[in-house]
C-alpha cells in the first residue's frame, strides 16, 4: 500500500507565483495576495468560533440569525420575515429557510402566520431560547475577542477601523451584485 505524502503547509509563496502567471492585466499581486490571505483568515477564524460554539450544538451562522432576531425585537420592537433576514444577511431566501428550519426544529424560534396573507409569516425567538441564547452569546463574544487577542489595544483599534472600511466595501459590492443579478433575471 502506498503511503500518503503530507501536503505542504499553505503559504502565499506558491500562490503569489500563480497570481503573477494568471492575473488579469492591472491586478496587483500584493493586493490579490492580501485579499486571499484575508479569505484564509476568515475561514480559520470561523472554524475557531464554530469549535468554541460546538459545546452549545450551534454554529456561528445559526447564532447570527438568532442575534438578528434579537436585534429586531430589542431595537425595533418587531418580528421579522424570512425575506427580511435574507436581505440583511445578503443571501438567497432558500439559504435562510434551511437555517430557520434547523432553529425551529430545536425550538429556538417560532413562525407566526401573517393575519392578512397566509403565505407570509414572521419569525420570533421562543421563551426556551432566551436562557440558552445568553449562554451562547457569552461563549461567542469570548471567542470573538480571542481572535484578536495577540494584538495590542492600539493594534486592535487600528484593525477595527480598517475592518469596518473593508466590511462596508464588501457590503456595497454584495448589494451591487444582487442588484445586477435581479436586473439580469
Amino acid at each position: 500500500m502506498k503511503k500518503k505524502r503530507p501536503l505542504p503547509e499553505t503559504t502565499t509563496e506558491y500562490h503569489e507565483q500563480l497570481i503573477k502567471e494568471t492575473r488579469a492585466p492591472g491586478t496587483s499581486v500584493s493586493a490579490a495576495t492580501l485579499g486571499m490571505t484575508l479569505l484564509w483568515l476568515a475561514d480559520d477564524w470561523q472554524a475557531a468560533v464554530n469549535a468554541d460554539l460546538a459545546v452549545h450544538g450551534i454554529s456561528e451562522n445559526k447564532l447570527g440569525m438568532l442575534i438578528l432576531l434579537r436585534l429586531a425585537r430589542d431595537r425595533f420592537n418587531t418580528d421579522i420575515t424570512p425575506s427580511e433576514l435574507a436581505e440583511l444577511v445578503g443571501v438567497e431566501r432558500a439559504s435562510v429557510t434551511g437555517i430557520l428550519d434547523w432553529l425551529e426544529n430545536r425550538n429556538f424560534i417560532a413562525r407566526t402566520p401573517d393575519a392578512t396573507d397566509r403565505r407570509k409569516f414572521t419569525i420570533r425567538l421562543t421563551a426556551k431560547s432566551q436562557g440558552l441564547f445568553e449562554k451562547m452569546l457569552k461563549t461567542y463574544w469570548k471567542s470573538c475577542a480571542s481572535l484578536v487577542g495577540e494584538l495590542s489595544p492600539a493594534e486592535q483599534q487600528t484593525l477595527s477601523k480598517l475592518a469596518i472600511r473593508l466590511l462596508a466595501g464588501a457590503k456595497d459590492r454584495s448589494r451591487s451584485n444582487r442588484t445586477k443579478t435581479r436586473t439580469n433575471e
